[in-house]
């Protein structure tokens, strides 16, 4: 689940935000781009770059979590 979807919005409500800060992008990146971010992080995250993987018919995504492999 995306946890920075917005439910039953109003004003008062806060997003949730990913902690750390966005790389350069003149930085270079080994594995994720998300890995020193991520609270789920694991050891090939910051090694190798995910696949991309179909959740459902709607969406996809490309984390190590979701690799079945």
């Amino acid at each position: 689940m995306i946890k920075s979807m917005p439910k039953n919005y109003n004003c008062s409500n806060r997003f949730y935000s990913i902690k750390g800060t966005v790389p350069y992008l003149t930085e270079e990146i080994n594995g994720c781009e998300f890995c020193n971010r991520c609270d789920k992080s694991m050891k090939i995250c910051s090694v190798k770059v995910p696949f991309d993987i179909k959740v459902n018919e709607d969406h996809r995504v490309k984390c190590w979590l979701y690799d079945k492999r």
